[in-house]
């Protein structure tokens, strides 16, 4: 059926926040909703609409609570499926009142849920009435019930949140909508139900989200459209904050990205938003979040969109696209054509044209498959960037005028050129432009630096190995089979081949990349893993030990596919290698079999292996497993006959002293790491502790953002879908300022844990820069922050003086990564000997 709408409505719009909800007010309320559900069935539309009842199924648990010496009292299930149907009857008599009568059709619907949610494991929903301390602690006792401060106002109970799967009543939608009635169902989200091993439905007791029944049912009609009323007339992100702005459309790709950052708080717009990416997700259609007042606007494609949140699947282009578009924006595009700029220029152009004044948004990008599809996810399509090829310049930028739009532009322009226009012509004469041109200018060079496209990054590879160069291949998007062919060729000719995507490396005391500056010392590090190696080797550093040399192979070298070609040659090097007494190797979730046959290959030099999530493998002879970086860096030391310092020291204490200041209702952790390998290792750590953890890097298949209400979110800020158009957040904090800025206002983060990595190539003051938004994150009860310091007494930053500024404001800072992740757990689950743990 066509022209199918689900309309959410929610029970704050039947009795209102100023109301104290008698029937003659919700009467009234459901008349004037009524009408704007009349006017979108005079435009066309088959209407269902799924109405909320937090406000009235509160109500009946008061009057309940209130009378139980004189009845029993009845399940939570069960006052659900009461609000249902009182709720409908209001609706239904509001409905036919205009359009006559046996127009509307009531259903008390049941939805499924999986008993197995994790929901079920940490109750979000506060429901009922308050209690004191000791009414609650009865409660808890008498009724089973969980029981948490709320807002300071009292005790309440808490009851979990599933995830609906499907709703029993479906079947008799399709044909009442035929039939041209207007259908109300899945009310108050419907009626928890959980099947048992014998096919039986259960009441359960929990509340379905209203938005989220809404998304479930639009999708199984097949909807067109999803609207979702709200007091509002648009979504807004960075709110509360000088650059809040209203988003009138966005893309899917979009939606999630903002949910994963914590724009849409799950107090706030969050359920709404969630809602809307799973029926858009599931269906392609169309999800319009408004007023009661403009949802025909909204639906009117010859009228100005003034709402807040459309995902429409376009035709335009390739099928299962989305496209956004923005109607109180401008788009301007800028290409310069047979202009080459390398990563590091181009996100200083990204930078300085974000930071122009009425910027929304700005990239500047080589004009790649890539790029291109890149520009497309932010809304600038094909014809912005016309016949633009790989080796053209693309400035892009959104603003609020064409005088903004035009500033940023050349603004961006002079910063992409600078360095160029600064050289004499002298110099610039004598830059080489091939490989070979460089080794006749520097004969003596042992490595060659690759950073170019990654369609041309494996060409130039081959060219410095003809040369009898190392290659350290910092470029992305180099393929698998490029990558194959070239650590094949490598092996065949001794020389190594690091990367690709290489950001860290430390040859014969040379930092390369993204790298620290550390002392010379016994043990070599062999590393799949960018920040895994900064890690180590800067703990390394500050415990008196030092580094030989730091390989970094590139993070897919241990996949089956690459079979781990080039850790193999690091180890033999490195055992080979007089000056390195221990090896420490160290990567993100490998192969097993292929970080097994890499492990046998470290000969007589004593060895430790720090594979996140591989620490039950069992080892060659010689070989000591790790679970965490911490563990890895511990043993290496002691190998190499140093005693380094007990890193939970105070830990304890301090996260004691701490838990008094936090709010009951704040139970989750929510990470913003720079560094992927760091949040891989606090996945292990959280995953193990508190249970599953969610991150748009996961550790597990399937824990990807968003994730479910009340879940442990990690996320890699460092990851390409956060960087496109954007510096790394090692570079330039600005972007995960603004994501961190959102944590205020989310009632059930506890923890907010997060790295800040020093070295070569990092920003100068990154402490500083984040100092002031972490301050405001932990003000007037907010959520606790746990913060560590990746780097070394003679970075370029200092690191005593990083952590200084942290401790200075209040958060507390830790000794290692992993020692971090630990004490954020021992926080949000009010266990302080957490700290301690070596799990």
């Amino acid at each position: 059926m066509s022209n199918v709408a689900v309309v959410a409505v929610g029970g704050n719009a039947l009795t209102r926040a100023d109301q104290p909800g008698t029937a003659e007010q919700i009467e009234s309320n459901a008349a004037q909703m009524a009408s704007g559900i009349s006017n979108l069935c005079e435009a066309g539309w088959s209407v269902v609409v799924v109405h909320g009842n937090g406000p009235q199924v509160g109500h009946l648990a008061i009057q309940q609570e209130g009378s139980v010496d004189l009845v029993p009292p009845q399940p939570l299930y069960s006052l659900n499926a009461m609000s249902q149907g009182q709720l409908g009857s209001v609706l239904v008599r509001a409905i036919d009142t205009i359009r006559g009568p046996g127009t509307a059709v009531g259903l008390i619907s049941h939805m499924v849920v999986d008993p197995h949610d994790p929901a079920f494991r940490t109750p979000t929903k506060p429901i009922g009435p308050f209690f004191t301390e000791t009414e609650a602690a009865a409660m808890a006792e008498r009724r089973g019930w969980e029981m948490r401060q709320d807002a300071g106002r009292g005790f309440r109970r808490m009851v979990p949140s599933p995830h609906p799967t499907e709703m029993l009543e479906l079947s008799a939608v399709t044909p009442l909508l035929a039939a041209g009635k207007v259908v109300l169902a899945a009310g108050g989200g419907g009626v928890a139900v959980a099947r048992d091993d014998q096919g039986r439905y259960h009441g359960v007791d929990a509340v379905i989200d209203k938005d989220s029944a809404a998304a479930r049912l639009a999708g199984s009609l097949k909807a067109t459209m999803m609207i979702l009323v709200t007091g509002v007339d648009a979504v807004m992100v960075d709110y509360g904050t000088p650059r809040a702005r209203a988003v009138h459309e966005l893309s899917l790709a979009q939606a999630e990205r903002y949910l994963a950052e914590g724009q849409f708080p799950a107090g706030s717009m969050g359920p709404k938003i969630r809602a809307a990416t799973d029926f858009v997700r599931e269906s392609g259609g169309t999800t319009v979040i408004t007023s009661a007042e403009r949802m025909l606007e909204a639906l009117d494609p010859q009228k100005p969109c003034r709402h807040a949140h459309r995902s429409r699947a376009s035709n335009e282009r390739r099928s299962n696209e989305h496209r956004m578009s923005t109607h109180d924006n401008l788009a301007r595009v800028r290409v310069v054509r047979d202009t080459y700029l390398d990563s590091l220029r181009l996100l200083v152009a990204t930078s300085v044209m974000a930071e122009q004044g009425g910027v929304t948004w700005a990239g500047a990008v080589m004009a790649t498959p890539s790029g291109r599809e890149n520009l497309e996810a932010e809304g600038f399509g094909a014809e912005s960037v016309g016949q633009a090829g790989a080796n053209d310049l693309v400035l892009a930028v959104r603003a609020g005028d064409e005088a903004a739009a035009e500033a940023a532009l050349a603004a961006g322009e002079q910063a992409a050129f600078e360095d160029a226009r600064a050289e004499s012509g002298e110099a610039a004469a004598a830059a080489p432009r091939t490989v070979s041109g460089a080794v006749a200018q520097m004969p003596d060079a042992s490595v060659a630096i690759v950073s170019v496209p990654g369609g041309y990054a494996a060409l130039e590879a081959h060219h410095a190995l003809s040369q009898g160069l190392h290659v350290l291949l910092f470029s992305d998007n180099v393929s698998l089979d490029e990558e194959a062919e070239l650590k094949k060729r490598g092996n065949e000719l001794g020389l190594l081949v690091m990367g690709p995507g290489a950001g860290t490396a430390v040859i014969s005391g040379t930092g390369l990349g993204f790298a620290n500056a550390v002392r010379r010392g016994p043990v070599g590090v062999v590393a799949a893993a960018g920040t895994g190696a900064q890690e180590v080797s800067a703990l390394l550093d500050r415990w008196g030990v030092g580094v030989s040399h730091v390989i970094g192979v590139g993070g897919r070298d241990l996949s089956e596919a690459i079979g781990g070609r080039m850790a193999k040659a690091a180890v033999r090097a490195l055992d080979e290698d007089p000056e390195t007494e221990v090896i420490l190797l160290v990567s993100k979730p490998p192969s097993e079999a292929v970080a097994h046959s890499v492990l046998e290959e470290c000969g007589s030099t004593p060895a430790v292996a720090a594979f996140l999530g591989l620490s039950e493998m069992e080892p060659p002879s010689g070989v000591r497993m790790a679970r965490t970086l911490e563990e890895g860096a511990l043993t290496a030391a002691r190998l190499a006959g140093k005693t380094p310092p007990a890193t939970s020291e105070g830990l304890r204490a301090q996260v004691e002293e701490r838990l008094g200041a936090l709010g009951d209702e704040r139970r989750t952790v929510r990470g913003y790491y720079s560094g992927g390998t760091l949040c891989y290792e606090a996945q292990v750590i959280i995953n193990e502790l508190l249970g599953e953890v969610y991150s748009n890097e996961p550790l597990l298949p399937g824990n990807t953002v968003p994730a479910p209400p009340g879940a442990n979110v990690l996320l890699d800020l460092g990851a390409e879908e956060y960087t496109v158009g954007r510096p790394h957040p090692m570079i330039d904090p600005g972007n995960r300022i603004q994501i961190l800025r959102q944590e205020a206002r989310d009632p059930e983060v506890a923890v907010v844990l997060l790295d800040v990595v020093l070295g070569y190539g990092s920003h100068e003051d990154p402490a500083g820069q984040l100092a002031p938004v972490l301050g405001e994150i932990m003000a007037d009860g907010g959520p606790q922050v746990v913060a560590y310091v990746l780097g070394s007494d003679t970075d370029p930053q200092g690191y005593a003086r990083q952590r200084a500024t942290l401790e200075g404001i209040g958060c507390l800072v830790t000794e290692t990564a992993a020692r971090a992740a630990y004490t954020a757990a021992a926080i949000a689950s009010r266990r302080p000997e957490l700290t301690e743990s070596h799990r």
